[in-house]
């Protein structure tokens, strides 16, 4: 182990980060630097953003899953198996198969439409296009900042939509319990 600290050694890694476009990971300390170890370094970074990403992404499919067949489960009056057949029948669907059936089930606005029609489209780029398209752009350090920074953005666009999402669901979860706790207590 070296007696020097990080902070001795890269006093401002920002700094590091710029200059080289190398991001100094402390696990690396007393490694040698093989072609491999820093491509892993190298590519560390937009691996962990895209599996931030991906993780979102998959939220988003849940809840508005979870949504749809908590609207069945309130079309059927609150009977004890709907909600987790509902869920096993929609678990199977795509994302833009949930939105559709999500405008089946209740009269959106155009504008919440296009809004969740605009997170599918960043969705299928994040799990489609984010590597095969962008291949070329990690042989660079700007490049590799770019597509972390893409990442980074898209990730938060997709979130944005699961939150909204998760806000009708837990709004219609609380309908819900009010309505049938009512009619369980007479």
């Amino acid at each position: 182990m070296s007696p020097y600290s990080q902070r001795d050694i890269f006093p401002d890694k920002t700094l590091l980060v710029a200059l080289t476009g190398y991001r100094y990971r402390p696990w690396t300390l007393g490694k040698s630097m093989s072609i491999e170890n820093l491509a892993e370094n190298e590519m560390y970074p937009i691996f962990l953003e895209l599996g931030k990403a991906l993780f979102v992404c998959q939220s988003l499919e849940v809840n508005l899953r979870s949504l749809n067949a908590q609207l069945m489960h309130d079309d059927a009056y609150g009977e004890e198996e709907t909600f987790g057949s509902s869920l096993d029948f929609y678990s199977n669907e795509t994302l833009g198969q949930s939105i559709n059936n999500l405008r089946k089930r209740i009269n959106i606005s155009s504008d919440l439409s296009d809004y969740l029609e605009s997170g599918l489209k960043i969705r299928n780029e994040i799990v489609h296009d984010s590597i095969a398209k962008n291949i070329q752009r990690f042989a660079c350090p700007k490049g590799r900042l770019e597509v972390e920074s893409e990442l980074t953005f898209m990730k938060k666009e997709v979130q944005k939509r699961d939150v909204l999402v998760n806000k009708l669901l837990n709004s219609l979860i609380a309908k819900n319990e009010d309505k049938f706790q009512g009619r369980h207590t007479k």
